[in-house]
Parts: structure tokens; C-alpha cells; sequence
């Protein structure tokens, strides 16, 4: 409703040029005087309504995006699987023990169950750093690209790229993907 209240100006100043415009005519006040007023009264309202629409149209672009953060950040940041996945990539200790097991054995083509399910949420995760990668690099005000860069998705394509045995899986199965993973750098915000 506050997007309304620009409206309010423009429709006053019409019903006052309009009730000037009577009053005039009783009075004897000359028509192009009148006619002036009526224009200036329509510019500004046509403005206002111009305004009004550009903002809705605006808003009407803005809420998808914000749609597509949230469910991004949700995915990536409370999502239990990518979490698991995030531990894996970052501590030596859980990489070199739940990990780099199975992607040699997924490597060398000899893949058990239990296994299977482990790279099936590798996959997730590399489906939704796939999802960030692309949004990405759509067009973004500065706005947008600070708060989609906030994710932190960079230092995550960084950390895969760190990890040779995860690249090269990325590589062979995810070449969408692997572009973004071979060419990461540390993100300067997340250098420290």
C-alpha cells in the first residue's frame, strides 16, 4: 500500500485544477489559463503514475531474485547433507577418512552401497554449488552480487579445487561444473 500514496498528490492536483476550473468559468477567467492549469495537472499525475509503475515493475523483479537467494542459502547453508559435505571438504581428518575412500573406489570403478550413498550427496552438493555457479553469473545490481557472493560459494569452489581426488570426480561426472572448480580462486573476502 506505501507504493500507493504517490498517487495521492497527482489525483489532489487534478480535483483542485478541476475545481479551479469551475470556479473559474463562473468567474470569467480566460480558457487558456484554465487549459495551462489542466496540463500542469496531467503532467504531474502522468509522471507520478509513470513512477508508480517503474517501482512495481521494480518490486516485480526484485522478488524472484530474493526467492532464489533464500532457497539457496537454505539449501547450502541448512541443508544436513551439504553440511556433512562441507565437513568433509574442509577438515583433512574427515576428507582423508569418509571421503577420499570412496571417491578412489568410485575412481577405479569398484563402488560398494554404503559408498554409493556418500557420493550421492557429493552430488547434491555439487547440484547446488552447479545452482550458485550459474545464478552467479547472471546480471546483479552491486547489491545483489555482494549478498549472492555473501554464500560463500567461492570458497568452497576453492577448497574442491584443493582437494585432487574431488576435482578429478567433479571433472569426469560434473563438467558443467568443473570449469568453475579448475578456474576458483581464493575469494578476496574469504582470504584470511
Amino acid at each position: 500500500m506505501k507504493e500507493y500514496k504517490w498517487l495521492v498528490f497527482p489525483l489532489l492536483a487534478v480535483l483542485g485544477v478541476l475545481i479551479l476550473t469551475l470556479a473559474a468559468s463562473r468567474v470569467g477567467i480566460e480558457q487558456s489559463a484554465i487549459a495551462t492549469s489542466c496540463s500542469a495537472a496531467a503532467l504531474a499525475t502522468s509522471a507520478c503514475v509513470g513512477f508508480m509503475v517503474y517501482k512495481l515493475n521494480h518490486r516485480g523483479f526484485q522478488e524472484p531474485w530474493l526467492v532464489t537467494y533464500r532457497e539457496e542459502h537454505k539449501d547450502f547453508w541448512k541443508n544436513n547433507d551439504m553440511s556433512k559435505v562441507r565437513c568433509w571438504i574442509a577438515c583433512d581428518g574427515s576428507y582423508k577418512k569418509e571421503l577420499l575412500p570412496v571417491l578412489r573406489a568410485r575412481l577405479d570403478g569398484e563402488i560398494e552401497a554404503e559408498q554409493y550413498a556418500k557420493l550421492d550427496t557429493v552430488d547434491r552438493f555439487c547440484a547446488v554449488l552447479l545452482r550458485l555457479v550459474n545464478v552467479g553469473s547472471t546480471d546483479m545490481d552491486k547489491l545483489q552480487r555482494e549478498t549472492w557472493e555473501s554464500l560463500g560459494y567461492h570458497y568452497w569452489l576453492y577448497k574442491v579445487k584443493q582437494r585432487s581426488e574431488l576435482s578429478r570426480y567433479i571433472e569426469n561426472h560434473w563438467e558443467h561444473l568443473y570449469p568453475a572448480v579448475r578456474d576458483a580462486k581464493m575469494h578476496p573476502s574469504l582470504a584470511n
